[in-house]
């Protein structure tokens, strides 16, 4: 499948250069479906007051994390990578361009391999927070390139993620090329053996590497 993006991609980094074609690399812990309904996709479920993933008080959620999800190398997807993510975002350091969703959070504690609960500082209605734009990163892939270094990791241009596609070849600004995903943790899916994301041309904004 070709299809054009909407901009031009000069890093491969939601946390940089915002979601563009993203999400068939990297993924959520759940999904909004055209109907408006929470779906889950790296949670093993929504979480809810009645099965006890909710606080009735707004001050915390439980995650309880999809088993046997894999990254595109092979490592196992756990709660390390979750609590990673949130730890990345709201460094100042990185300016991570979606670091004000994740400030709404106090702390993310994980309680095991597959489950962690994320703490607000406050009773909130968005028990929910980052939300579908809150794609995981891998840990062990970005653990060294925190702060000011985040610049400098290699996976801002070979992201290694959990999703349907992943990278074959990428030429900022102009054409990004992913393969099927033989690992996918979603039966069936995807359904295009590759996907080209074509972009114009643009200059790299001023954070890009």
């Amino acid at each position: 499948m070709v299809a054009g993006a909407h901009d031009s991609q000069h890093a491969l980094h939601h946390h940089r250069s915002g979601l563009g074609g993203l999400g068939i690399v990297y993924e959520p812990l759940f999904s909004v479906n055209p109907a408006g309904a929470f779906v889950p996709i790296l949670a093993a479920e929504m979480p809810s007051v009645e099965n006890g993933g909710r606080a009735p008080d707004g001050t915390w959620t439980l995650w309880r994390l999809k088993p046997g999800v894999v990254w595109h190398d092979g490592q196992p997807f756990t709660a390390d990578d979750v609590v990673f993510t949130w730890e990345f975002a709201t460094d100042p350091a990185p300016a991570s361009v979606l670091r004000g969703r994740y400030a709404q959070i106090l702390r993310i504690d994980k309680l095991n391999d597959h489950t962690v609960k994320m703490v607000f500082p406050e009773p909130t209605p968005l028990w929910y927070w980052p939300g579908e734009l809150g794609l995981i990163l891998p840990k062990h892939r970005f653990a060294e390139y925190k702060g000011q270094n985040a610049r400098n990791a290699p996976y801002n241009l070979k992201p290694v993620g959990t999703g349907p596609y992943k990278l074959v070849d990428f030429k900022p600004g102009d054409v990004a090329l992913y393969e099927i995903n033989p690992h996918y943790h979603v039966p069936n899916r995807p359904f295009f053996d590759t996907v080209e994301l074509k972009g114009a041309a643009m200059p790299p904004p001023p954070h890009a590497p």
